[in-house]
């Protein structure tokens, strides 16, 4: 990761490693989409991904980033306890089903990060089920339990040795600030290193068209990511659907 992430506070940078586990998190939390298929339906869902081309001028891919294919992740520690709480079938949260992801897209100083990803479910009716557990209004304080409890083991130990994650807080996503037809949550995150700390924004936006999921993923360090420029891109995103 460069350097640059964290902008001026750049001896946060050992953080870096703590930061990107954990906001993958908030594309996983809920139906996660454990690896990148090649079947033609991933293929094409991979042409209605954000490109660089859609972010404002300075902004650059983050090498090593994106389009990779992988194995099943097995389901999440204690997902059956997340769906539990949610009140949603086990299915819905350990959910396998094929995606296409974008690259990390971040800013010249790194404080902002973009990441779309498309997952292709077996059909419509499960894609609503899937966005409905995401609206479901038990969800944000649910994966905040989660998060804080047995969902730390998907982090703790794969950052930069030393940092240590807070209380993650998580709230609804609000349509006024990210457009309509989405729906999401926004993830804080408090991240320690040798003495300094940095307060980090995940901001999962979500919606389906059809039997196609897209949730993209906000990051900002230090600050909030800026609600214009995600309804813009969210609008672009979802036009491609």
């Amino acid at each position: 990761m460069a350097g640059g992430r964290f902008g001026g506070a750049g001896r946060l940078v050992g953080l870096s490693g703590a930061v990107l586990v954990v906001g993958g998190l908030s594309l996983s939390l809920l139906g996660a989409p454990a690896w990148a298929g090649t079947s033609p339906s991933v293929a094409q869902a991979k042409t209605h991904l954000l490109v660089l081309a859609d972010l404002p001028r300075g902004w650059a891919a983050e090498k090593g980033t994106g389009g990779s294919g992988g194995g099943s992740s097995g389901g999440l520690p204690g997902g059956s306890q997340l769906a539990a709480c949610i009140g949603v079938p086990a299915s819905i949260v350990d959910d396998n089903s094929p995606s296409a992801d974008g690259p990390y897209y971040q800013n010249k100083d790194q404080s902002l990060e973009v990441q779309d990803s498309i997952t292709v479910y077996p059909s419509a009716a499960f894609a609503r089920k899937e966005l409905g557990a995401m609206a479901n209004a038990k969800t944000p304080a649910c994966v905040a339990t989660y998060m804080n409890g047995s969902g730390k083991s998907l982090f703790e130990g794969k950052g930069d040795k030393g940092a240590t994650v807070g209380t993650v807080t998580v709230a609804p996503l609000t349509a006024q600030a990210f457009g309509p037809n989405v729906v999401g949550i926004v993830m804080t995150v408090p991240i320690t290193y040798q003495g300094l700390s940095v307060s980090t924004e995940i901001v999962s936006v979500n919606a389906i068209r059809g039997r196609l999921a897209q949730s993209i993923t906000y990051d900002a360090y230090g600050a909030s990511f800026p609600a214009s420029l995600a309804t813009h891109l969210d609008s672009v995103a979802l036009g491609r659907l």
